[in-house]
């Protein structure tokens, strides 16, 4: 084969090399393109979903201020998207809770804890409600925390009636106990009133009656009455005649 034919052969597998990069950078390329398409998706997705969820969504940057803040947490804290991106959390942590929710935050940035709590909060108007908050620290590729993403549930109606079902669950269980004790007491005393003589064997000896029962004594006949003092019968005596006089004995 001579030089121009090498040349040639070159020329011609080089080409085909190049058709192959090209294909291959078609199919990067595509994939790029399914790829974004699939990001942006992705997006759109997340963002329906932070912008219709019924909970509160939040951001914060490493400063704890309000990087994204959802209808649902205006509806919760009564404060609109503007006058909420950019500020403190401190603006809806009452000073009573704040050491604790420093160290939920403490947490989240060092990925040690933080991810589920439960406190008072504070809405616009100085109302103080209980919201459950659900917490995920952000990283990058490299793994270093850019901020974290919260949900937030305003629990106090849930914590209210739980309570009012828990007091009269109380209350019932009271009158279920007293109303126990008074059948208890009442089947007492009827089994006490209603209770039957023991029975006797016919040698066995009665237990004497106290008080002991009277006994009448039934007059004498009219025709002895002297036995009534223990005297003996005796003739009664015969009466005088009408008109005469009784002889001396």
């Amino acid at each position: 084969m001579t030089d121009h034919d090498k040349t040639k052969a070159q020329l011609i597998a080089e080409l085909a090399e190049l058709r192959q990069r090209v294909v291959a950078l078609d199919a990067q390329a595509a994939r790029s393109q399914q790829a974004e398409e699939a990001l942006r998706q992705s997006d759109q997705r997340f963002y329906l979903h932070f912008e219709r969820t019924p909970l509160g969504a939040i951001e914060w940057d490493l400063e704890f201020r309000v990087t994204r803040w959802n209808p649902g947490a205006e509806r919760i804290f009564g404060h609109s998207r503007e006058e909420a991106l950019g500020r403190h959390a401190s603006f809806v942590v009452p000073a009573s809770v704040r050491e604790h929710v420093d160290r939920i935050w403490n947490g989240l940035l060092a990925r040690k804890s933080g991810e589920r709590s439960t406190n008072e909060n504070v809405t616009k108007d100085g109302q103080t409600i209980l919201c459950e908050w659900y917490n995920t620290s952000l990283v990058d590729a490299d793994g270093h925390v850019i901020g974290v993403a919260s949900l937030v549930d305003d629990i106090t109606d849930r914590i209210r009636a739980k309570e009012v079902l828990q007091k009269a669950h109380d209350q019932l269980e009271d009158k279920v106990r007293e109303r126990t004790a008074e059948l208890a007491i009442f089947q007492r005393f009827s089994t006490t009133v209603t209770a039957p003589r023991p029975k006797t064997s016919p040698g066995a000896v009665r237990p004497k009656r106290w008080p002991p029962r009277r006994t009448t004594q039934r007059p004498p006949p009219p025709g002895n009455r002297g036995s009534l003092a223990g005297n003996p019968r005796e003739a009664p005596t015969p009466r005088p005649a009408a008109g005469g006089r009784r002889s001396r004995g």
